[in-house]
Formats: C-alpha cells, sequence, structure tokens
C-alpha cells in the first residue's frame, strides 16, 4: 500500500524548475516536454519524407502526347501509317515511363492520392496511345 501511494503522489508532472529524483525516473513515454534532464524525453520521431510531385509534368506530357497519337489516328484513319505515328508513341511511353517512377515512390511514401493521380494520368496516357498507334498503324 505505501508503494502505491507512493507512486500516485508521482502520476503529475514535477513543479517548474524540479526534476525527477534519479532513484525515481519517470516511466517510459510520461512526462514528455517536462523532464529536460532525461536525453529520450525530447527524442524526435521517425522522419517521414514528403511524396514526390515532380512527376505531374511527365504524366501531363504522357497524356498530350497519348491524346494526340489518338487524335491523329481517328482523323487520318488507316492512312495515318506507323510512321506519322512513331514519334510521339515514342515520347508518350518515355514520359509515361517518367512518371512512373515518382508515382512509385509517393505510393511507398503514404501519399496515395498524388501516386495514384500520377499513375493514372501517365497511364490512360500511354493506353490512349497504344489504342491510336493500332488504329492507325
Amino acid at each position: 500500500m505505501a508503494q502505491e501511494g507512493m507512486s500516485r503522489s508521482m502520476q503529475g508532472p514535477p513543479p517548474p524548475g524540479y526534476s525527477y529524483p534519479p532513484s525515481h525516473p519517470p516511466a517510459h513515454g510520461y512526462g514528455l516536454g517536462y523532464a529536460p534532464g532525461y536525453p529520450g524525453a525530447y527524442a524526435p520521431g521517425p522522419a517521414v519524407a514528403k511524396p514526390p510531385v515532380w512527376g505531374f509534368g511527365p504524366a501531363a506530357a504522357a497524356f498530350f502526347f497519348g491524346i494526340m497519337v489518338f487524335l491523329i489516328s481517328g482523323f487520318k484513319g488507316r492512312s495515318a501509317g506507323w510512321e506519322m505515328l512513331a514519334v510521339p508513341t515514342l515520347l508518350c511511353f518515355a514520359a509515361a515511363l517518367a512518371a512512373a517512377i515518382p508515382g512509385i515512390i509517393a505510393l511507398t511514401r503514404k501519399g496515395i492520392a498524388i501516386g495514384l493521380g500520377t499513375l493514372g494520368v501517365a497511364g490512360f496516357g500511354a493506353f490512349l496511345a497504344l489504342v491510336g498507334f493500332v488504329l492507325g498503324a
């Protein structure tokens, strides 16, 4: 009982200017910000890096080139030929690959909306380029 009564008296933070006595250190995780004498009290948490947003530029480029290939094949039909569609299709796939890297990095850093947005826009552009190339060539 005496031990229980003693632990109850140690429940709150110490008054300003007083630290915990060395014989009674605070419990683990207790007193954060109140015990300047203990080095673990101010230990920083794990650093979480921000998800990259520079993948939106290549994703927009992939989307643009995918729409361009799709529209060229739609306007010209079979007369477009693969020669006319090869360069924009390759540019679209290169931009989609360049956008996939920061999209995957964003997903691993818990940036779900940024990662899925980047991968979705770039993937849709690559899909349109592939469909346009198959229809036009």
